[in-house]
């Protein structure tokens, strides 16, 4: 290697670079060879480019974009851009803003789902307490909490989407308060996971049931998806779900009208499951696990038809005991829960807030 090998210059020519003018620089002897062939590949079919003599303004011209519309008619984004006229074309076609905007062509192409499918059966706190207090009266559940659990996500998306396609404003309205009841559905199915297996481990290390039903529970503790499959969301929000009779007062946007599909296809069991474990979750966050344990085995575990076939009836017996057991003990926390409140000034109306101590 010489010194003057060293600081010779590569000069590429025009038709090498496509009419671009020639740039010179210093560069090592090694790629003098290669300056040597694009100068030879210019008379080829296929125009060589060297990345270390292409001028910002040519690499922008020859990026052809990949394009995301099927037409082929769409005009590119280099071929759009050498026009003034088109360049509004450009951006509302770009790839980028195509990316950036998911949603709206959605919105133009399948649609939102409407907003008439949006079911909310009890539109005011009010007549929410009142059904809760009917049907619940062991609870004492805050405002925020009632909604959170009656709330599917589905319900907020959709109102969302409504208002933004209709763009009023919801924020002094009570159907779009509170969250979504997903965290609390985590919380009480894990909740319901551990009572079940809880009551099975207890009948099978009892000596007061028959032996058949100890052996049933010691199997479905065994199997290693036995709980899964009793515990379903969808096996949930069947019976046991329509036994709480959660649909009177879920807020949920359904994925087809009733006229046109059954309640499997609407997902009406799947979410009336979501609002039973979220009901359990909600006790237990707010009242501990003895009170949501004894929910569980006075109005949901009797309803449960998930369990396998030749299930003993000493095993149905046991689960009826318990029941029956459970619901005595949460009589008696009401009536105990009453007293206190008449002792100490109490009112049974839920507080619209978590209170700051």
């Amino acid at each position: 290697m010489t010194a003057t090998a060293t600081a010779r210059t590569v000069a590429v020519a025009a038709a090498a670079t496509g009419g671009v003018a020639a740039s010179s620089r210093t560069v090592p002897p090694i790629f003098l060879r290669q300056s040597h062939s694009f100068a030879q590949a210019s008379s080829s079919s296929r125009p060589a480019h060297d990345p270390l003599t292409l001028t910002r303004q040519q690499r922008t011209t020859t990026t052809r974009p990949i394009s995301l519309s099927a037409s082929p008619s769409q005009p590119s984004l280099a071929h759009a851009s050498s026009s003034s006229s088109s360049s509004s074309t450009v951006q509302h076609h770009s790839p980028q803003h195509s990316q950036q905007h998911p949603r709206q062509h959605r919105t133009t192409s399948a649609g939102f789902i409407p907003s008439t499918r949006t079911l909310t059966p009890i539109p005011d706190l009010p007549s929410l307490r009142s059904w809760f207090a009917s049907n619940f009266p062991f609870l004492a559940l805050p405002d925020n909490v009632l909604l959170q659990l009656i709330t599917h996500e589905s319900h907020n998306m959709g109102r969302r989407a409504a208002y933004a396609l209709e763009g009023t404003s919801s924020s002094a309205d009570i159907l779009s308060a509170g969250a979504h009841n997903r965290r609390l559905s985590f919380l009480g199915r894990r909740a319901l996971h551990a009572f079940l297996a809880l009551f099975l481990h207890g009948l099978s290390a009892s000596t007061s049931i028959a032996e058949e039903a100890r052996r049933a529970a010691d199997e479905l503790l065994r199997s290693p998806d036995a709980l899964d499959v009793i515990l379903h969301t969808g096996r949930l929000g069947d019976r046991p779900g329509r036994a709480l009779q959660l649909e009177q007062v879920m807020r949920w946007t359904p994925a087809h009208l009733e006229t046109e599909r059954g309640a499997h296809e609407r997902g009406l069991y799947t979410v009336r499951g979501r609002a039973l474990e979220a009901f359990i979750g909600a006790i237990y966050h707010q009242h501990g696990a003895n009170h949501a344990s004894q929910t569980f085995h006075a109005h949901i575990l009797p309803h449960i038809d998930a369990f396998p076939p030749d299930t003993p009836r000493a095993l149905w017996d046991a689960i009826k005991a318990r029941a029956e057991h459970d619901q005595r003990s949460l009589a008696a926390f009401q009536d105990w829960a009453g007293q206190k409140r008449a002792d100490l000034g109490y009112r049974p109306v839920a507080v619209k807030g978590p209170v700051e101590i």
